[in-house]
């Protein structure tokens, strides 16, 4: 669902299975609009990222609409593509520390490279 000015637009869309009558493997239509499995199109996350950068993954859950794990598990697959290949090539120090949070329950670590 991504809206269309202010009004809300959902699509709703038939997609067929289609099995191999020699090898009994199945296979379903790939959509160009499709994310994968996921019951939504690749501008809906899009905009859901774009909206994240702007407010909390709750705020932002509220305003779409879906439930709070999904946005932040959309967030969490965007920063792990994002940040997966980090180059160590041109490093040449490394900072890191590591501090507690709500009395020493809970560590945040911090790496810095400088």
């Amino acid at each position: 669902m991504v809206p269309i000015g202010k009004k809300k637009c959902f699509l709703e869309i038939v997609v067929y299975k289609f099995i191999c009558k020699d090898c009994k493997s199945s296979t379903w239509i790939k959509l160009p609009f499709a994310c994968g499995k996921l019951p939504m199109t690749k501008p809906f996350i899009t905009y859901i990222l774009s909206m994240i950068k702007m407010g909390t993954i709750k705020a932002v859950a509220a305003f779409v609409g879906i439930n709070w794990n999904t946005v932040k598990n959309i967030h969490k697959k965007s920063l792990n593509e994002k940040y997966k290949k980090i180059a160590y090539k041109n490093l040449i120090y490394l900072s890191i520390d590591e501090f507690s949070i709500r009395k020493g329950h809970k560590y945040m670590t911090i790496f810095c490279n400088f």
